[in-house]
């Protein structure tokens, strides 16, 4: 995957696929700077290295807990927006497609 820098200050996210499903693992990811966009697709964090056709919704939270962060996968982006959540806090995640 291939953070975008404005947003994704630091950490891994891990892409792998078993039997058909595609894992996508958040690694203490940290983020830069809050959105104040209400939309969901409004802000692009990562860009996949392949299409993937299905659409997700799911929930990001923060390692030492507080607001999560929606994420959407669609197509070969993932988007999110944040409210009410804070500036330099790490997240954790996984993502089963």
């Amino acid at each position: 995957m291939t953070a975008n820098p404005v947003w994704v200050k630091k950490g891994d996210v891990l892409c792998f696929k078993i039997a058909g499903r595609y894992f996508f693992q958040f690694i203490e990811v940290e983020f830069s700077k809050v959105s104040t966009d209400t939309g969901l697709k409004s802000t692009l964090f990562w860009t996949l290295g392949k299409s993937v056709s299905y659409e997700k919704v799911f929930l990001l939270y923060p390692i030492d807990g507080g607001q999560p962060i929606r994420l959407l996968c669609s197509g070969n982006k993932i988007y999110g927006h944040y409210s009410g959540t804070y500036l330099n806090m790490e997240y954790f995640g996984l993502l089963v497609m």
